[in-house]
């Protein structure tokens, strides 16, 4: 079986909907197919994180090309550690 190319922590499109969100999350099934969840990460008006997310087969998302670059310089490794709580991925905002 062939591992997700997904990385988690970088911005990606759901083709299907044209929907942006920051993969935070993949099931591999085993059947053979996986699944990311991409969640919105906005602050609403009021300063609380809206991260609503669906669920995407891997096929139907494109990677935001220009986040890619930006996110190279502050990958800290997240997908190479298993298991048990982790800090979220760095280039997400605080707020």
């Amino acid at each position: 079986m062939k591992a997700s190319d997904v990385v988690l922590g970088q911005r990606y499109r759901w083709t299907r909907h044209d929907f942006e969100g920051v993969a935070t999350s993949r099931i591999e099934y085993v059947t053979g197919c996986w699944q990311i969840e991409l969640k919105n990460m906005y602050v609403d008006k009021d300063g609380k994180p809206d991260t609503y997310g669906f669920w995407v087969d891997e096929g139907e998302i494109a990677e935001i090309e220009n986040m890619e670059q930006e996110s190279a310089s502050t990958n800290t490794g997240e997908a190479s550690r298993t298991g048990g709580p982790q800090d979220g991925p760095s280039n997400l905002s605080s707020h």
